[in-house]
């Protein structure tokens, strides 16, 4: 689980007598194969909406031509009825009465004792994970978590995409599920200016370096509650040119100590907080039961119960206007001038 850029990075690093990567973990789309400096070919069919065919002709044992094409997985498509079975079969568990499923990952057991299409609440506006920097889901998570827990800034990760839930739409549990699939739990702690200024470097880092041996983690982490403005033509480490708390616009010092809500795994070290190091006083956060909660149960409340709707508010300043989607033979925020 490289993902299409590490993936390319790779076949152009590596000696030749590899003809193929066939990529995934990222949800790039390559309509034509990548070249690199080895002589492999580098393909991906996106992971959901597209599959992929490859064709390999060999002569006298060698790889000699490779045809490459993406297929729409799209309406005008007929279902088949066989696999239409299996799929409605291996759903029947999730649906109706008596649901009762536990989460098959060691160290973070969360049941579900309901119907995934149960209703989980509306929205007022479209909700996604499209943009690199922000997006409106993230940032309805972020200042749910914040407004719940009356802390100074809320951080929440920035993986995993999925489709469009539109506006004014009933949301399912399925659809929370599908954004929030992995379930950490919430914990509260504090962070100083300067330990807060490497976080975000670090993770500016992952998504923007121009080597693609440093990405992980997906795109930038959510964020409420602080405004910044960043340069992200400049090297790592020195992206971040100011830090400021949303409203006041006060500017965040390095010796400035905030409470922060965030999420944390069971097997994190107590210092760290959204994958990050360097928080301090670190706990798990009740929710209104008592138990410790998950970010998609705060964020199924939040739904239900009407606290402060998603706003489009934008904490990501660029100075640089470096694109989000340079020319490339593939979407992926990998360099500011992009591939040619």
């Amino acid at each position: 689980e490289l993902g299409l850029h590490r993936d390319h990075q790779l076949a152009n690093v590596i000696d030749p007598g590899v003809d193929i990567f066939f990529s995934a973990h990222t949800h790039e789309l390559t309509p034509a194969p990548l070249s690199s400096k080895s002589g492999a070919i580098v393909v991906e069919a996106g992971n959901d909406a597209y599959l992929g065919n490859m064709v390999v002709t060999l002569s006298d044992g060698v790889a000699s031509d490779f045809s490459w094409e993406v297929l729409a997985v799209d309406e005008s498509l007929e279902q088949d009825p066989e696999m239409l079975l299996l799929v409605t079969q291996a759903r029947a568990p999730f649906l109706g009465e008596g649901v009762n499923f536990k989460y098959p990952m060691p160290g973070m057991e969360w049941p579900l004792t309901e119907a995934i299409d149960s209703a989980s609440g509306h929205v007022a506006v479209d909700l996604h994970r499209r943009n690199v920097l922000e997006n409106p889901f993230n940032n309805l998570l972020a200042d749910s978590m914040r407004s719940y827990y009356h802390t100074d800034i809320a951080l929440t990760p920035g993986f995993r995409f999925d489709t469009v839930i539109p506006a004014n739409t009933e949301i399912t549990l399925e659809q929370l599920y599908r954004y929030l699939p992995v379930p950490p739990e919430l914990s509260k702690g504090t962070v100083s200016g300067k330990n807060l200024k490497l976080v975000f470097e670090t993770e500016l880092a992952r998504v923007f370096s121009t080597d693609a041996f440093e990405h992980s983690g997906g795109w930038l982490m959510g964020v409420s509650g602080i405004d910044l403005t960043l340069d992200l033509s400049r090297d790592k480490g020195k992206r971040v040119l100011a830090m400021a708390r949303s409203g006041d616009m006060s500017e965040i010092l390095p010796d400035d100590i905030l409470t922060v809500v965030s999420c944390t795994r069971p097997f994190d070290d107590d210092d760290v907080m959204c994958s990050n190091p360097g928080f301090a006083s670190v706990e798990k956060l009740p929710g209104p039961d008592g138990e410790h909660w998950t970010p998609m149960a705060l964020l199924r409340h939040t739904l239900q119960n009407d606290l402060p709707d998603n706003r489009t508010q934008l904490h990501f300043h660029d100075n640089s206007l470096t694109p989000a989607w340079p020319k490339s033979p593939y979407l992926q925020p990998l360099h500011s001038q992009g591939l040619h």
